[in-house]
């Protein structure tokens, strides 16, 4: 079909309504075959890009259409958003902030003010200046107050902020305006309206409408399943007969060490098939000898399990609503030769032995956050007790901490790649001092005290807030971050405590997170020979 260039701008227009973003991209590109400074089309092209997650491309078109008319707000603004969607928020800050005054001053269009307004919060959210996104945000929400998604980010912005009563209201408004609010809403932003809902609940410790909203996380953008399962087979709760029931691990090794304490209740049930981390499958095939175990993601027969559930989405189909329902911690056999034959390589046990552990996955969406910088970390390395690091160490710590092991004598290190021989370690310490880590659950896992330094921005929902004190292990103590990026004071007052604990008896030590006097007694694991 033969179009002139208005029909082309026009059906490609209609063709991104829908959402078939590559027939509108071959129209508009057509367009600028033929009028190479179509300012619309450019405009167009580049967004078309943008929803196909084509950013690069976009970021071109955007940057021509900006050189034809820097005061238009919309190349600006694409311009600029785009620049923060390929890791440059800071870049596109100057555009976006004129698009908005312009806007402004020239008493645009609602819904483009709006627009322009929303993706400087965006922006200014990337860039965590909180207040001043719920500024622009609330400015978007003025202009069009029946757009979903500017409540959804005021949400979120206010969600980082740690003020969840008024996330819960943002996001209840984005979801009443986008008509939906089911986990398995189709329509965009709504499951990550509802599975962000999900964080600020279970934050307040609402396990009950938490983690039935976090059953969202499935269909997010972020979330979405790595693993082909068919929806009609996905476990509500029900019976599920002599075909096993295939539970499949999620998210990070720390989770799965977390939520495999719900796998008995299921066994109880029926059989089962678990997919699960290559990492964890020695201490899971310990624990349950029997249980088939898959690696994490892997595909099986549609015919060979009569349901699946995701194992974080147990909570919820097990019917936990309180802290009471919680059961105990996943209780794995760890063996007194593995722990006898690294107790060896600890220091002499002439004070207390301290595990510390101040970094996790880097590629966590929190992580520069949630881990700690090592040479700030070292502000504890003074106090009177031998630290053994326990850390996958980054590029460029190993020659920092050897520079901080020749001021601190006290200061060694265990290099390990076995959760075996970690949770053996483990079991030679007194405590354990980590950031939000794997080492973090695997040692609450082992009833040892267990302190987590939790950070103030984004704060993960399994520790809530305020309290400090965790429903999940009853050993962990939790230290909170004070200052956004700032985890001096934090370590000032770990330091503090330390100092103080140990200078007292550690047979009156607090069995909720103080220091014990004996290695890993009862309450644990038993130490298979």
């Amino acid at each position: 079909m033969i179009f002139t260039t208005a029909e082309a701008l026009d059906k490609g227009r209609e063709y991104a309504v829908q959402g078939e973003h590559r027939d509108a991209i071959g129209l508009f590109r057509g367009v600028l075959v033929h009028e190479p400074e179509n300012f619309e089309a450019m405009l167009r092209l580049g967004s078309s890009l943008f929803e196909m997650k084509d950013y690069y491309e976009a970021l071109y078109w955007f940057w021509r259409a900006r050189k034809i008319n820097r005061r238009h707000p919309l190349a600006l603004t694409n311009y600029g958003l785009c620049l923060s969607q390929v890791g440059h928020p800071e870049e596109g800050v100057s555009d976006l902030e004129r698009a908005a005054a312009i806007v402004t001053k020239e008493n645009a269009p609602l819904a483009i003010r709006a627009l322009v307004y929303n993706n400087l919060g965006n922006t200014l959210e990337r860039l965590c200046r909180h207040v001043d996104a719920l500024a622009a945000f609330d400015k978007g929400i003025a202009a069009d107050p029946h757009d979903a998604f500017p409540h959804y980010n005021r949400g979120i912005a206010l969600l980082r902020l740690n003020r969840r009563h008024e996330a819960i209201a943002a996001l209840n408004r984005s979801l009443e305006l986008s008509g939906r609010v089911d986990v398995s809403a189709s329509r965009l932003n709504n499951a990550d309206a509802l599975y962000n809902r999900a964080m600020a609940l279970l934050l307040l410790g609402d396990f009950k409408n938490g983690f039935r909203d976090y059953e969202a996380r499935l269909h997010t953008s972020e979330h979405k399943r790595e693993i082909s399962l068919p929806a009609e087979k996905e476990w509500k709760g029900e019976p599920w007969g002599d075909k096993p029931l295939f539970v499949c691990a999620e998210q990070g090794i720390g989770d799965t060490i977390q939520f495999l304490r719900f796998l008995p209740a299921l066994r109880e049930r029926g059989p089962v098939i678990l997919a699960v981390q290559t990492a964890l499958q020695p201490m899971v095939k310990d624990t349950w000898p029997d249980l088939p175990l898959l690696p994490a993601r892997a595909q099986i027969p549609n015919d060979s399990y009569s349901h699946w559930v995701q194992l974080m989405s147990l909570p919820y189909r097990l019917g936990v609503e309180t802290e009471a329902d919680l059961p105990a911690p996943w209780w794995f056999p760890v063996y007194t030769d593995r722990v006898e034959r690294w107790r060896a390589e600890l220091p002499p046990n002439n004070g207390l032995t301290v595990g510390i552990c101040w970094a996790g996955n880097f590629q966590h969406k929190n992580d520069d956050h949630r881990s700690i910088p090592l040479h700030t970390f070292g502000r504890l390395f003074d106090a009177p007790c031998n630290f053994v690091s326990l850390q996958q160490m980054r590029q460029g710590e190993e020659e920092e901490f050897r520079t901080l092991k020749a001021l601190h004598p006290n200061l060694s290190a265990l290099f390990l790649d076995d959760w075996r021989d970690t949770a053996s370690v483990l079991l030679n310490l007194d405590l354990v001092i980590t950031a939000d880590t794997a080492v973090a659950h695997l040692a609450a896992t082992l009833g040892l005290p267990t302190w987590i330094l939790v950070p103030a921005y984004s704060t993960d929902w399994r520790w809530q807030l305020e309290r400090i004190d965790s429903p999940w292990y009853p050993s962990v103590r939790l230290f909170r971050q004070t200052k956004v990026g700032d985890w001096s004071q934090t370590l000032d007052a770990v330091r503090k405590v330390l100092i103080d604990e140990t200078g007292s008896s550690r047979n009156n030590a607090s069995a909720s997170g103080g220091i014990i006097s004996v290695r890993r007694s009862d309450g644990g694991p038993d130490l298979a020979a």
